[in-house]
């Protein structure tokens, strides 16, 4: 990935965060009501994209522990799909006063919670990550880039279509999540310091 086609994607991902901020909380648990929703109807299709995976990194000698992380069973996706109508179900996080403090006479000061904007997050080829840490983002009103590791390349592109397949089903602007591919894009991303506000290497 160039340093242009960095920018233009963290411009894309701006633009998906500032459509998500505007969304009411109820939308964005509607968002992840739908997602909820496409991972059961597409867990066949899920599950068939990981076994791709599965048997391309048994094919590399990759060691058995890091084959139990790469797997994506249909255990781990029952959980992914509650844990997702969990998240539906909480307070809106964004809005919240936290703090108050009164510094004269109808003078009160306010610490109110708000989306952090745009993220980029790298982690291990674990594909569940996806939906985790997509579906966080979501409720949080922030766009998320995603950059997960290499051997779960058929994994993550399709849950990271469901996440924004269920963005578009509600109207939203789904380049809030980005699927991110090659060690070169971070390289290139991190350069994008006024376009992406946290960067969180996890794993």
């Amino acid at each position: 990935m160039t340093i242009e086609q960095a920018k233009q994607r963290a411009h894309a991902a701006r633009s998906g965060q500032r459509s998500l901020a505007r969304a009411s909380g109820a939308q964005r648990s509607r968002v992840l009501e739908q997602l909820a929703t496409l991972l059961e109807v597409r867990s066949q299709d899920l599950l068939a994209a990981n076994q791709k995976d599965l048997d391309s990194a048994l094919k590399q000698g990759l060691a058995a522990p890091l084959m139990a992380r790469l797997s994506l069973t249909e255990k781990k996706l029952m959980t992914l799909i509650q844990g997702v109508r969990e998240l539906a179900n909480r307070a809106d996080p964004l809005g919240q006063t936290l703090r108050r403090t009164e510094l004269d006479t109808d003078l009160e000061l306010r610490q109110v919670s708000s989306a952090l904007g745009v993220l980029l997050v790298i982690f291990e080829s674990r594909p569940d990550a996806v939906i985790q840490i997509g579906s966080l983002a979501l409720r949080s009103g922030n766009a998320a880039l995603l950059k997960g590791g290499s051997e779960a390349l058929w994994s993550n592109r399709a849950l990271v279509a469901c996440l924004r397949d269920a963005l578009s089903k509600e109207q939203l602007n789904n380049d809030a999540i980005i699927g991110i591919e090659g060690r070169e894009a971070v390289q290139s991303l991190l350069q994008q310091d006024q376009l992406i506000d946290l960067v969180i290497p996890r794993g």
